[in-house]
């Protein structure tokens, strides 16, 4: 039985206005970065999810177009069968 932690982070990006799409873009293609909302001051409220590592989390703080990046939550879950379709991944909605 394999055991897993996801990782997942509430995270306020603020975003050189003049880049903001291309940010929005980048994430998309980063995966594991869901963006939630703009703000009309050009912040970016996102949701980071991962494994291991925090390699998604630094890959945002080096976009290009972002300035600063604040985690303003943190939790990980530990799943036991974690394999990439494992049950509880299912059910928690967490299969990437």
């Amino acid at each position: 039985m394999n055991a897993a932690r996801i990782n997942i982070s509430g995270v306020l990006v603020s975003v050189n206005p003049e880049k903001i799409t291309q940010v929005k873009k980048a994430f998309e293609e980063i995966g594991g970065i869901e963006v939630h909302l703009q703000t009309d001051n050009d912040r970016l409220i996102v949701t980071v999810e991962e494994e291991q590592g925090g390699d998604t989390m630094l890959a945002l703080h080096r976009t290009e177009g972002v300035i600063a990046a604040s985690l303003v939550y943190h939790n990980f879950e530990l799943y036991e069968d974690a394999g990439p379709e494992s049950e509880a991944r299912k059910q928690s909605g967490l299969v990437i």
